[in-house]
């Protein structure tokens, strides 16, 4: 499947499952919310953000694999065997990186949002996670100074394919909670963008690009930035709803309004 097969697929899948009926979201349009944090705010998100098992556990995991001293030897094993993509694993990582990328803008496009206003904000906290992402993960590659399996550079730790797809599943999977649809559906789109970022991250050890401790470590990167940003930056305004109890003799209209 081409690359532009299968993002034509993911919009597909989108609008599918955003109009099955019966679906529901409780987050308010997309980008309405987005505001400059406060300390407390940034305090929360990041110990939310480093909490979650989808950014401690590849780091735990490289841990592992470092102080066993098994590095050399999985990837080693990758690249004889390449059990899963053969010899196009550099080619399948390129196209499941660019594939995550274009994930996440598709997905932030057909969010539902009030104003172009509150697009461009939500576009501008996501533009800025992925910038960021870039940047943190060329500077770590100049400060550690990892020659490749390979050998072809010093610019194996971390991986940047495997962080760019883990940022881009992280986004995506964030603007799918703005989108009207079943949970199963959500979950489903959800968990394929995040195994879309793993399996990059094997592939490029499958291709003698990294070690397995880089994209375990670029994945992480990815989860963190994203993560942390998301959750800083767009507070969850919902929407609007009025809620009726029924009294003895009358009954009590509840008025909720979005506070920004």
């Amino acid at each position: 499947m081409s690359l532009r097969a299968g993002v034509s697929l993911l919009i597909l899948c989108f609008l599918a499952v955003s109009s099955a009926g019966c679906a529901t979201t409780e987050r308010g349009f997309w980008g309405q919310s987005v505001g400059w944090p406060d300390g407390r705010r940034l305090g929360r998100s990041a110990l939310d953000v480093a909490r979650h098992p989808q950014i401690w556990v590849p780091l735990a995991g490289a841990a592992v694999i470092g102080i066993g001293g098994w590095d050399d030897d999985i990837s080693d094993w990758a690249v004889e065997e390449t059990p899963l993509f053969g010899d196009n694993a550099a080619d399948v990582s390129d196209g499941l990186r660019t594939f995550n990328a274009g994930a996440w803008l598709v997905s932030a496009f057909l969010t539902p949002s009030d104003s172009i206003g509150s697009r461009a904000r939500g576009l501008l906290v996501q533009g800025s996670a992925v910038t960021l992402e870039h940047y943190s993960v060329k500077g770590l590659k100049s400060i550690t100074g990892r020659e490749r399996p390979n050998g072809l550079d010093d610019e194996s730790m971390p991986s940047g394919h495997t962080s760019r797809a883990s940022i881009g599943a992280a986004l995506a999977a964030a603007n799918l909670e703005y989108m009207a649809m079943p949970d199963w559906a959500r979950s489903t789109l959800a968990i394929g963008l995040h195994g879309s970022a793993a399996a990059t991250g094997w592939a490029r050890v499958e291709a003698e690009k990294h070690y397995p401790t880089d994209v375990l470590v670029g994945y992480a990167i990815g989860q963190l930035i994203g993560r942390f940003l998301q959750e800083a930056f767009f507070r969850d305004a919902g929407p609007a709803a009025a809620h009726f109890t029924p009294l003895p003799g009358g009954g009590q209209l509840t008025l909720v309004l979005p506070l920004r």
